[in-house]
């Protein structure tokens, strides 16, 4: 995102909330937090402890996390595996004023759009203060889907071999979400 000038980066998994012209009106010129390096999203109840799922920021605000997360990574080599998320959830211990980068909780767990039933009107204000949703594959597992009347859900029912069923038409159920939504 450095070299591509800054702003915002998601993951294949993140949906906007907005409709294109509101979210056009977000560019380099007019980042959230003045370009100040941003992540959207956070663990629930953890103060800051960040997924990167949808995060943005200008040139300089890229560069700089890019660095921070390699070295952070490089401070722990007996790890199995390291990530950009345990790295940012690492670096919000020296984050504590918001110095190195700026949260805000404003993507919606995708579990908390799957209800098992069709949306309805009553529904909308469940993602009216957010940006996005984030369909993960946690958020797949433990949503509710049998309102799609899948396949799936008519062989499995509400097994742990459907929840993992689940996961491998992930695209199917978030698709069916969207036009349903």
């Amino acid at each position: 995102m450095a070299a591509a000038g800054g702003g915002y980066m998601s993951d294949y998994d993140v949906f906007p909330l907005r409709t294109s012209e509101e979210y056009t009106k977000h560019n380099n010129t007019f980042l959230p937090n003045d370009g100040f390096f941003t992540v959207h999203s956070i663990v629930p109840g953890s103060n800051g402890s960040g997924i990167p799922c949808l995060m943005s920021g200008n040139t300089e605000e890229w560069e700089k996390m890019a660095f921070k997360i390699v070295e952070n990574g490089a401070a722990h080599p007996k790890e199995r595996m390291w990530s950009d998320m345990f790295a940012l959830m690492d670096l919000r211990h020296q984050n504590l004023q918001k110095e190195l980068f700026h949260w805000e909780d404003n993507v919606i767990p995708g579990q908390d759009v799957l209800l098992g039933k069709f949306w309805s009107k009553e529904d909308c204000p469940r993602t009216k203060n957010y940006q996005a949703v984030h369909f993960s594959h946690d958020a797949i597992f433990n949503g509710k889907t049998t309102n799609f009347n899948s396949k799936l859900n008519k062989e499995a029912g509400d097994n742990e071999r459907a929840n993992w069923n689940k996961i491998n038409v992930r695209a199917t159920i978030i698709q069916k979400w969207f036009f349903m939504w």
